[in-house]
């Protein structure tokens, strides 16, 4: 399983296993796509999972259900992440919230729903001309190819939340 590394000063070194799952079921009408994803390695484990909700709510109400029932909505912290998301969109095949949020008072500073987790602009993918700066547009979603927009909080979407530690 592990493989010991003889180094030159005659101690053992562990290579690092990684082992990512990914379970897909159903679970009920609303929550109709389940993710777990999680990611082992020799030292570290986490387990979380994304859910799909096919219910159309504002944000906020989106938001809501999400802390209610799970932890919150999706926070995306690194690539991997995206790449999860983007694994969903292609099955689900239509936008949704994410966690992710501006103030008006604070354009173009976004901020992650899942409170003790940063927002970082390297890590974004946003769809060419978004975030369009436009003052209502204060809440994100994920857009099918999978890009990111931004929109007023108050339409409709499908969403997606979370359910775990901070990832």
């Amino acid at each position: 399983m592990f493989k010991p590394l003889l180094q030159h000063s005659r101690q053992f070194k562990f290579k690092q296993l990684s082992v990512v799952f990914l379970f897909v079921s159903e679970i009920t009408h609303a929550e109709l796509h389940f993710m777990s994803v999680g990611e082992c390695c020799f030292m570290d484990c986490q387990l979380y999972q994304f859910h799909y909700i096919n219910l159309e709510k504002t944000w906020t109400e989106a938001q809501q259900y999400c802390r209610e029932k799970h932890t919150d909505l999706v926070t995306v912290t690194n690539m991997k992440d995206m790449k999860r998301l983007i694994n969903i969109s292609a099955k689900v095949k239509s936008e949704a919230w994410i966690g992710l949020t501006s103030k008006p008072e604070f354009i173009r500073t976004w901020f992650w729903s899942l409170s003790g987790v940063g927002f970082n602009e390297s890590e974004t993918k946003w769809k060419t001309g978004e975030p369009s700066d436009n003052e209502i547009e204060n809440c994100g979603y994920l857009i099918e190819t999978p890009k990111w927009g931004d929109v007023s909080c108050c339409t409709t979407r499908y969403f997606l939340c979370y359910k775990g530690e901070n990832p």
